[in-house]
């Protein structure tokens, strides 16, 4: 996009500019065009600056004559989104089980407003001990039929499905609750870790 911009002036025009010249044009260039492209995005990605073949955190980075490429990164839209529709279609009594939704990015807990751009994987679960229960069963007392992380799956998909991949996945959590045995002498009674429903999200190569 900005780089075929840019090449069309220096080819035509190469002659007129001093390095440094074209370095100020090129850098001028790829910034307008990814402000028109981010215009016309609804739902508006992360970018990544590569100058050169490289990461960098700025355009000004680039060499002279050099290259300027732009990567859109929309996992963190998608948690955003995954984790704002899964408490709308949760079931509200005490509200407990709606807020305890959460997001693992690339295996560590953060808050929606703070995924890195770079992340690689996305996890949204709840760690309610009932999160189980409702996505088998449904909460019938609030007429929320089962499959409620199946359903952020769909929607997450339905709108992103372009560019990420969505999978349900059964998880342990640190921490979780654990379901008490009831077989063998209870001096040997033994528990097993809780598995919790959670989405699971990539980015689609």
């Amino acid at each position: 996009m900005a780089r075929n911009a840019f090449e069309r002036v220096i080819e035509l025009q190469l002659d007129r500019f001093a390095p440094e010249q074209a370095k100020a044009l090129h850098i001028q260039i790829a910034r307008r065009e990814l402000a028109k492209f981010l215009a016309g995005q609804t739902e508006k990605p992360d970018v990544a600056i590569e100058v050169d073949g490289h990461a960098a955190s700025s355009e000004n980075q680039v060499q002279p004559f050099g290259i300027i490429a732009y990567r859109f990164l929309r996992l963190p839209a998608v948690g955003r989104f995954a984790i704002t529709t899964a408490r709308d279609l949760s079931p509200v009594d005490s509200g407990r089980y709606k807020k305890s939704w959460f997001l693992l990015a690339d295996g560590a807990e953060v808050s929606e407003t703070a995924i890195l751009a770079n992340v690689r994987e996305l996890i949204l679960s709840n760690d309610q001990p009932y999160a189980r229960k409702i996505q088998v069963r449904g909460a019938r007392l609030q007429g929320v039929p089962p499959g409620i992380v199946e359903r952020v799956r769909q929607l997450v998909l339905r709108r992103f499905g372009g560019q990420v991949v969505a999978n349900i996945r059964f998880i342990t959590l640190s921490g979780g609750y654990r379901l008490k045995g009831t077989r063998g002498k209870p001096r040997r009674r033994q528990s097993h870790a809780l598995t919790y429903p959670a989405l699971v999200i990539t980015a689609r190569v």
